[in-house]
This record gives structure tokens, C-alpha cells and sequence, in this order.
């Protein structure tokens, strides 16, 4: 299997600077792929 299933920042898609790519991801994972792997770091 060549493609990786998409990896969701759950960080990055509530920050202002990086939420369109992040949405972005999150949409092509729902439509593409029907499900996707979240992550979250705490800091």
C-alpha cells in the first residue's frame, strides 16, 4: 500500500496560523479516505 492515512493535528486545526491547512487535511481525509489518525501533544 502506497498511501499513509492522513494524520490530523488536532493543535494545529485550532491555531489561527496553520487551521486552513489543517481543515484542509481533515476534509480530504473525511471525502478521500472516510476516516483519519488524530494526534494531539500537550505542552
Amino acid at each position: 500500500m502506497g498511501a499513509e492515512i492522513p494524520v490530523i493535528d488536532m493543535q494545529a486545526l485550532v491555531s489561527k496560523e496553520s487551521m486552513d491547512s489543517e481543515v484542509a487535511k481533515l476534509d480530504f481525509a473525511c471525502k478521500d479516505w472516510g476516516f483519519s489518525r488524530f494526534n494531539s501533544v500537550s505542552t
